[in-house]
């Protein structure tokens, strides 16, 4: 097969090198090591009680992700169905002593250089209330009825904002973990990503779009999904109205029919204090510079 080949003339040439290299280095300058701080990005490295956590799940190998329930009507109004769960989300678990407890919040995978990187809310990672960062977390994608069909993964560094750190605000309730495979598993050695692939960031997508939702409710078995438009809260708020979506919901991302994660339920009143309308502070400038932190840093 014949190829056209563009010759460029050599000053020309040289000034595309020097903004490759200049490119390069800003993309050096993203990188936040654990325990630093640089502008609003916090890297903090969470504390494992174990590698080895045993949590008597199944290993279910799991099947190809179908399409997303999209909700059904109770009472009127539209509510999320459950169902058996799709590998890019899972619920986070609180591990004590090697023991996995229970799910709290709920996570998504998103593509970095390590492949080793979830998305969730802030308040699932850093609250005063509980005393700071949390540890002690592991990640289960596709998790459902007592089986971790893509292994265990333990997190490892927390990236969140500054300013939800001193102030708890709402527009910075976005919060990203590197994560590891548990030893306890199989592990050869893939990544996260490798092993159940991930949905794109997308930075300022709008405030109307059609996404389906999906979250692991506290103490549920399954996940649980539903579409509908977001729709816009404030300048820096999105809202997604569906019923279901109960305490451990927190995280949840708000997906695209292409594989986009465009919102977590999250930000204002942490995510929403009735379960039938959620949340999410907006993937704007400073969000979006906090991920790319994490995704070059892990």
């Amino acid at each position: 097969m014949r190829q056209r080949r563009i010759l460029i003339p050599t000053p020309v040439a040289l000034v595309v090198v020097l903004l490759l290299a200049v490119f390069a280095t800003a993309g050096c300058d993203d990188k936040v090591k654990p325990g630093e701080t640089k502008g609003n990005v916090v890297g903090h490295a969470l504390a494992s009680t174990s590698d080895h956590p045993h949590p008597g799940f199944a290993t279910d190998p799991g099947g190809p992700a179908g399409a997303l329930p999209v909700g059904h009507t109770v009472n009127g109004k539209l509510t999320a169905q459950s169902f058996t769960g799709t590998p890019t989300v899972g619920p986070l678990f609180i591990d004590a002593g090697g023991v996995t407890l229970f799910h709290y919040c709920t996570a998504s995978v998103v593509p970095s250089d390590a492949g080793n990187l979830i998305a969730t809310a802030a308040h699932c990672v850093y609250s005063k209330t509980f005393g700071g960062f949390q540890n002690h977390i592991v990640f289960v994608p596709g998790f459902h009825d007592k089986a971790a069909p893509y292994g265990l993964w333990v997190a490892a560094t927390a990236y969140v904002d500054q300013r939800w750190i001193t102030s708890g605000d709402p527009d910075y309730d976005v919060a990203f973990l590197t994560v590891r495979r548990a030893t306890a598993d199989n592990d050869n050695g893939d990544s996260l990503e490798k092993v159940t692939g991930s949905d794109q960031f997308v930075p300022n997508p709008g405030y109307s779009t059609h996404v389906d939702v999906v979250a692991y409710p506290m103490g549920g078995a399954k996940p649980v999904s539903c579409a509908a438009q977001t729709t816009q809260h404030s300048a820096t708020q999105l809202r997604f109205s569906c019923g279901g979506f109960s305490e451990g919901s927190s995280g949840a991302p708000f997906l695209t029919a292409d594989g986009a994660v465009v919102g977590l339920v999250g930000g204002y009143q942490e995510g929403g204090n009735a379960a039938d309308v959620s949340y999410s502070s907006y993937f704007g400038d400073d969000v979006t510079k906090l991920y790319r932190a994490a995704a070059s840093s892990g």
